[in-house]
This record gives C-alpha cells, structure tokens and sequence, in this order.
C-alpha cells in the first residue's frame, strides 16, 4: 500500500533528521583532554524504542493518517457519482464499497501491524547510546516543539517547492521543443538509391514533459499538520 510504504518512509525520515537535530559529540579530544575509550554499543532495545515511537507520536499519526484516508475515500466516491442517479439498492452497494476499502486500508497499515515494523527498523538503524539521545532530546521542550511544529515546517517547504517546479515548466518545455527540432535537424537525408527506412532512421518521438508533482513533505511523527497545536 502506497500509504504504508509512506508511513515508513516518514519514520526513516524521523531517524535521520533527528541524529541531525540532536546531534553527537565531535570525535577526538579537545587540548589537554584525554581521548575517552571508544566502546561499541549495543543495538537498540525493543523497550526503549517503544518509548521513543511514544513520546513522538506515531501511533497517533497513523490513526490521524487513516481518518484521512476515509475522508478522500468518502470524497473520491462523491466526485465519481456526482450528477449520476441511483437507485437505493445501487447507492447501498456504493457505502459498502466505501467501508469494504476503508476495512482493506485499516487492516493493512494497522498499528499492531506497523509497530512491529517500526521496531524492526528503528533496531537496524539505531544503537541504544543514539536512541537514549533521541529520547533525552525529545523530551525537552525543544524536543516537543520539533515534534509539533515540524510537521507545518514540512508542508511549507513542500507548498514552496511545488511553486519552484511548476515555474520552471515554461523553460522545460522550450528544453524538449528545442530538442526536438534538432533531432529532426540531425536526422539523415534519404539516400536517392535507398527507399528511407524508419527502420534505420525512425522519427524522432514527441517528447511532452510529465507535470512536476511536489514530494510528499518529510513529517517527523508527532503532530500531524492539521493539529491545533499549529
């Protein structure tokens, strides 16, 4: 499901951007300090992790994930029925089509069956030192602000790049219409004694350019965008 494979991608995206709020002590020594003894650490407890997908959230995102996932369901069958008359048998059968999806999408992106994914995932990625980081950073008041206001960060850099991209479709456009001169341009003049052969000299394709479609914003779990705590 494209829904739970973003779900997953926002917890991998939760990792790595908070190492980087967070951050790590530099390697080495300062002047006159001794260099301390490197140690490895052990993996990640499943307890620990636990605490980590609590404090930030998640549990609570994906059920806020799939009360929006009915809305568009809701909304999708409207739009596609819109103007249209059914009898009552047939619109009884288009509610059950709504709860029949909505059932499909609930069961696979549960939390009984993400949380055993986040675990998994965040016990490959993370040590036990880099994760009691994590949980000492979240559970500062920094750390509770980057959980509730990163999510409408998110979505601003989101709404500003798609504006980038679609302004950049005029010169893309002129791009491919150039190209494609040149390529008919480049190609041969049939040879007089040879019949021209699209075999061996085939037309240039028309090249239209696929519409940009901004990247779904990068939302650390936590609050989600619509949350009043904007």
């Amino acid at each position: 499901m494209e829904l739970a494979k973003r779900f997953i991608a926002l917890m991998l995206m939760q990792v790595s951007g908070t190492v980087l709020a967070a951050g790590s002590p530099p390697v080495g020594s300062m002047e006159g300090a001794s260099v301390p003894t490197p140690h490895i650490s052990e993996p990640a407890s499943e307890e620990s992790i636990k605490r980590l997908l609590q404090i930030t959230g998640v549990h609570e995102l994906l059920d806020d994930n799939l009360r929006q996932v009915d809305e568009r369901i809701t909304a999708g069958l409207q739009r596609s029925t819109a103007g249209r008359n059914f009898t009552p048998q047939q619109e009884a059968i288009m509610v059950q089509t709504r709860d029949k999806i909505y059932a499909l999408v609930k069961e696979s992106i549960s939390w009984e069956v993400m949380e055993p994914v986040s675990i998994r995932i965040y016990r490959e990625a993370l040590t036990q030192d880099e994760l009691d980081g994590m949980l000492a950073f979240y559970s500062t008041p920094a750390g509770q602000a980057v959980i509730k206001k990163m999510p409408r960060l998110a979505q601003a850099v989101s709404n500003e790049m798609q504006g980038i991209l679609q302004s950049m479709m005029p010169k893309l456009l002129a791009i491919v219409k150039e190209s494609q001169n040149e390529m008919k341009l480049a190609t041969p003049a049939p040879d007089p004694t040879h019949p021209p052969s699209d075999a061996r000299y085939p037309v240039p394709p028309a090249m239209t350019p696929v519409p940009f479609e901004s990247p779904a914003p990068a939302v650390n779990p936590g609050t989600p965008p619509n949350s009043p705590n904007k």
